[in-house]
């Protein structure tokens, strides 16, 4: 397909700008992506959306220790319903819970999101860009 764009466009913005009218042409088709599985594993769940929450592990250590520290000292005073926790674990995240539970039986039945897709790039403006 043409496309009309400066050379020094970022590609990140160019499949931006491509998504709105030509989705289906930047996704792999199913028979592409059976050729990178094996025949043998089932097809369980497909998401185009999910609600993502960034993770924040940090390593043990004596520094892991001090911004923990600083974490509560700085967020002492905020309420409960507005409070960002010190860590974020995959465990933490209702639909990596959900998506493991998917997994381990093979029923999608599992996957019962109650929150929000938020996946698309307006909500992570620096995504394709790292």
């Amino acid at each position: 397909m043409p496309v009309v764009a400066a050379a020094t466009i970022p590609p990140e913005d160019l499949f931006r700008l491509l998504v709105p009218q030509h989705r289906d042409l930047l996704l792999a088709e199913n028979a592409e992506v059976r050729r990178l599985v094996p025949a043998d594993l089932p097809h369980v769940l497909c998401l185009d959306d999910w609600h993502h929450t960034t993770l924040r592990v940090y390593p043990r250590g004596p520094e892991r220790e001090r911004r923990r520290q600083r974490h509560e000292r700085l967020t002492r005073h905020t309420p409960p319903s507005q409070r960002v926790p010190f860590e974020v674990r995959p465990s933490d995240i209702e639909a990596y819970r959900q998506i493991g539970a998917v997994l381990a039986t093979a029923d999608p039945a599992h996957y019962r999101p109650t929150l929000p897709g938020n996946t698309h790039w307006v909500h992570w403006p620096m995504s394709g860009s790292l």
